[in-house]
């Protein structure tokens, strides 16, 4: 075929006023889950450990999806409005008494993250934190340098839920995926749990699964730990110091106990349910339900 020919059956196609490179779409940013071994929009924090503490600064995330650029670029997040299906215990804060949020973030030249910089505020008002979770639900924005149209408009990457206190609230570990094996004898989390856990094995995280000596050893040490004193407190504490039990007022007909953790005063209430095999059955610190059963 001639030359000519080709050129006239190609040429439109071919033009450069008809060719849309990848550049021509603008890129797009989300919140990056890749450090939540839950990988969920739920990012929790406390000042349990921190009580004293005025506040706590913490830097959300948030990944490009595209081409990295040679100069600084901007998105945009916002704090979304109180809504009416909050869970128990949990009221929405509200600036500034409770945090503040940059509402332009950076994503530098030649990087492909950025971060949402938030500060919570530790305060004790009239809905004190010592009670309650408060949230902060934050979504990002178009800006004139990113959109918000990650994978097709997957929406959930675009929002991100913030919840703390002074309470224990879930850690991220818990039960996740990362630590299924061993996670899974930890049970439905509760706070009472996790400030038992704490309390039981001295530590405060169960570190990601990593194939070690080390980490096996850990792991399996505190899960038994644990799970011995939950499901035999009595048996458990008679080779332990720093803990105690006495008897309590019996309630529902079953005998009850208080196990007192010495370090810091605390107190837990559990019985021996008779109607239930003799299983151990403990008092939930936030609905007061015994409902934490281990056997």
């Amino acid at each position: 075929m001639p030359l000519a020919v080709l050129a006239a059956l190609f040429g439109v196609a071919c033009s450069p006023e008809k060719i849309h490179g990848y550049k021509d779409t603008i890129d797009n940013v989300y919140f990056d889950y890749y450090d939540n071994p839950a990988k969920v929009n739920n990012l929790n924090y406390t000042f349990y450990d921190t009580p004293d503490a005025a506040e706590m600064e913490v830097e959300i995330p948030v990944r490009i999806s595209g081409a990295r650029s040679d100069v600084d670029r901007y998105f945009n997040v916002y704090a979304k409005s109180a809504e009416s299906d909050l869970p128990l215990r949990t009221v929405y804060a509200g600036a500034p008494n409770d945090y503040e949020l940059e509402t332009s973030g950076l994503v530098p030249a030649g990087e492909g993250v950025g971060y949402v910089k938030l500060t919570l505020k530790n305060h004790d008002e009239a809905i004190g934190m010592d009670d309650y979770w408060f949230t902060v639900k934050l979504d990002l924005a178009v800006s004139d340098d990113f959109d918000i149209k990650f994978s097709g408009g997957v929406s959930q990457l675009n929002t991100a839920t913030v919840t703390f206190s002074r309470m224990l609230v879930k850690p991220n570990w818990w039960n996740s995926e990362i630590n299924q094996n061993w996670c899974d004898q930890l049970l439905t989390w509760s706070r009472t749990a996790n400030e038992l856990f704490r309390a039981v094995t001295g530590l405060t995280e169960l570190r990601p699964r990593i194939p070690s000596e080390d980490y096996y050893s850990e792991t399996m040490t505190a899960i038994n730990l644990y799970t011995d004193m939950m499901k035999d407190p009595q048996g458990w504490i008679s080779t332990r110091d720093g803990f105690s039990i006495t008897p309590t007022a019996s309630v529902n007909g079953f005998d009850t106990f208080i196990f007192t953790v010495e370090a810091t005063g605390r107190e837990y209430f559990f019985q021996n349910n008779t109607q239930m095999g003799g299983i151990i059955v403990w008092q939930n610190l936030d609905t007061g339900a015994w409902d934490i059963l281990y056997n």
